[in-house]
């Protein structure tokens, strides 16, 4: 497929000729002479004089922008004043706050999930809304988002399997419950599998592997590993992380958030932060203790 990619979006054929007289122990300078010329035989010209189709997509396809809340992307030139930015864009719509206002009004919109829009609806790029489409068809594709992208992620993960939001919580909701993140959210819905590899992992990891090691192992499986609960696994096994700190301090505060900081280290090893996952947060003074010694 790569292979295919490549040549298909390789350009047009070049080759570059030039002719000097004989001579002995010439010195060519290559990076002077050279020059960049495009070669078009008689049939690629006659297919361009007729105006020819060139290529085709068969069937067309649409990429569907999607964006977390507040965080439309927003186009501006350096000369642009603040203001006008803002008076220009507050009233342009994304493709899914579109998608969003035509569930509010168009209950044959509800049927459908928002990568099957394309299919019965056209985008209006001047007015920034979907319009009931009369002929044709489209395939529409959510921009791809790496599980490393955090709430993006569990965001398109909803949208493929979400009909009839009219808003952003209408997808943060799950059984009338109001979830704080997407993820909860695909978490509750059974999109994303649970935990019971990776909590076997750690029980066996537990029986030989000395604490420091087996917390750096739960900070991999944070940054690779994607846990669905990541507060159960913390909860499942915090026994297991925190045994040599409990047996030097009494204070269970301090226990925990020696093992949160150790974890913490290993994860911005990784180059990540803490905060982005499910835990909970390292107190201020600890820290600090922490540092010291």
């Amino acid at each position: 497929m790569k292979y295919l990619f490549k040549y298909v979006y390789k350009g047009h054929e070049k080759q570059v000729i030039h002719i000097d007289k004989d001579q002995e122990n010439i010195v060519i300078n290559e990076i002077q002479k050279f020059q960049d010329a495009r070669y078009i035989s008689p049939p690629m010209e006659l297919w361009r004089v007729f105006s020819f189709p060139l290529l085709q997509i068969h069937p067309c396809v649409m990429a569907l922008q999607k964006h977390l809340p507040n965080q439309q992307l927003v186009r501006f030139k350096d000369v642009d004043k603040m203001e006008d930015i803002v008076d220009r864009e507050k009233e342009k719509n994304s493709m899914l706050m579109s998608f969003f206002e035509k569930n509010k009004v168009d209950s044959n919109a509800r049927k459908h999930l928002y990568k099957e829009f394309p299919k019965h609806f056209t985008w209006n790029r001047s007015n920034h809304c979907w319009r009931t489409r009369k002929h044709k068809s489209m395939i529409g594709r959510l921009v791809y988002a790496n599980p490393a992208e955090g709430e993006r992620y569990y965001l398109r993960l909803l949208l493929c399997h979400i009909t009839r939001p009219t808003c952003f919580e209408d997808i943060y909701t799950t059984n009338s419950v109001l979830h704080p993140t997407f993820r909860k959210a695909a978490l509750d819905r059974g999109l994303i599998e649970t935990n019971d590899s990776l909590s076997q992992c750690l029980v066996e990891a537990s029986l030989f592997q000395f604490l420091n090691a087996l917390r750096r192992l739960f900070a991999m499986m944070l940054i690779f590993c994607e846990p669905g609960n990541v507060r159960k696994l913390w909860a499942d096994h915090y026994d297991s992380l925190s045994q040599d700190y409990r047996k030097k301090y009494g204070c269970p505060e301090r226990v925990q958030n020696m093992v949160l900081i150790d974890i913490r280290v290993f994860v911005e090893s990784m180059s990540k932060k803490l905060s982005d996952h499910d835990l909970l947060n390292v107190s201020a003074h600890i820290d600090l203790i922490k540092r010291l010694s």
